[in-house]
């Protein structure tokens, strides 16, 4: 499913940063698997959650920001703006 799912939400994300003039700001992913998993939830939920593919969305992102234009902000550095090339 995240063949199809994660070049949607790439492509939904640097859209609407390109048209709003905005900077994507990229949350650090590192062990959201135990923390989210660390929750109560159901069994569907929790497949769902490990088999979510987080770094070819966010190489997606990174790619079709950099196409565009569009600065991203990541992780320990959201606060200061930096371009993708020097992430």
């Amino acid at each position: 499913m995240q063949t199809w799912v994660n070049p949607c939400i790439s492509k939904a994300i640097v859209s609407r940063a390109k048209a709003t003039d905005s900077t994507i700001a990229w949350a650090d992913l590192t062990g959201i698997r135990e923390r989210v998993n660390s929750q109560p939830r159901n069994k569907t939920e929790r497949r769902r959650s490990n088999s979510w593919a987080f770094y070819q969305l966010r190489q997606f992102v990174y790619y079709k920001a950099l196409r565009a234009g569009v600065k991203v902000v990541v992780g320990r550095r959201l606060q200061r703006s930096v371009s993708i090339s020097e992430a």
